[in-house]
């Protein structure tokens, strides 16, 4: 081959070259640390008003009184919901990265991650099928709600009396979830799960909660506890 052709095939192939480099994409430049920081930032809130959105309980413990008139859903669906989200968000923390960030943010990012994984791993074994014990349960926070609400008007009243009337759809739900962990081989050890040896029941004929309303009577005409 003589010098014009090795010149023709040069040209060829550096066009070649050139017109593969072009349909190349462009590579992606990763978010800076500040925007990537405000994304997680914006996902950690996000996560705990989704907390609060699906436990009304919760919402009241922190002051939030929206939704008063409602009792926790205690049955299966709902851990399997919450599991289902609890994934999605770890997805979405996993994809933002920390290089770039403080030490407090890439701790914050971390620790993030590791509730998220404790919580898929709590469900993956079956957990939420054990949801009574001698340290905790419905039993627990049903008795102690008159303490977990506020008392201090007509609506609250209202929506202490509306919680009321769930506990037995929460009992119903409890029980449903205790025999699906009882399919499944996980129960409490029979010594734990043991009622007290003596029980002293009150004899008092009132209800503390409605022992002083701290409301005119003239307002409290309404507020029944009876079934509607």
């Amino acid at each position: 081959m003589n010098d014009g052709g090795y010149l023709t095939v040069g040209i060829v192939l550096a066009s070649w070259v050139l017109n593969a480099d072009a349909q190349q994409p462009a590579p992606a430049i990763a978010p800076a640390p500040q925007e990537r920081l405000s994304a997680q930032n914006k996902l950690f809130v996000q996560q705990y008003q989704d907390d609060l959105k699906v436990s009304p309980e919760a919402k009241t413990a922190v002051g939030d009184y929206s939704d008063n008139a409602r009792l926790d859903d205690y049955s299966l669906a709902a851990s399997t919901r919450q599991n289902a989200t609890d994934r999605a968000y770890l997805a979405k923390i996993r994809a933002i990265s920390n290089e770039g960030f403080s030490e407090e943010d890439r701790i914050s990012h971390d620790l993030f991650i590791q509730l998220l994984e404790e919580r898929i791993a709590d469900y993956e074994l079956k957990q939420y099928e054990m949801p009574v014990s001698q340290m905790g349960g419905v039993q627990n926070s049903l008795a102690d709600l008159p303490n977990a609400v506020p008392l201090d008007s007509v609506q609250h009243y209202e929506d202490y009396i509306a919680r009321l009337r769930q506990i037995p759809r929460v009992f119903q739900q409890t029980i449903a979830v205790l025999r699906q962990g009882e399919k499944d081989g996980l129960m409490q050890p029979t010594r734990s799960a043991s009622p007290p040896r003596s029980i002293t029941l009150s004899t008092r004929r009132s209800y503390p909660p409605f022992d002083t309303l701290p409301i005119s009577s003239a307002r409290t005409t309404r507020l029944t506890v009876g079934p509607r």
